[in-house]
């Protein structure tokens, strides 16, 4: 199993000061260590030049109050 220390960006809808009735996501990334749990990667045949790719990872985390607290509004992991 591999390490992971890398960031993990969390995205909450807040509306635009500027633009009232605009909204939008704000990033807010947060540093954490963990496991890479699932690493699969595969290519498929696809229409054009270049085969597609999909990525299919589980990263586990070790949580904070904050990551407890707003789990479902994770937007992405980098690694």
């Amino acid at each position: 199993m591999a390490r992971f220390y890398d960031v993990v960006g969390y995205g909450t809808t807040e509306e635009l000061p500027d633009q009232p009735g605009v909204w939008d996501d704000v990033i807010i990334e947060e540093t954490y260590f963990g496991d890479v749990i699932r690493n699969i990667k595969r290519e498929e045949a696809g229409e054009g030049l270049n085969n597609n790719v999909a990525v299919n990872n589980a990263i586990s985390i070790v949580a904070d109050p904050y990551a407890f607290g707003h789990y479902h509004e994770i937007k992405y992991v980098r690694w």
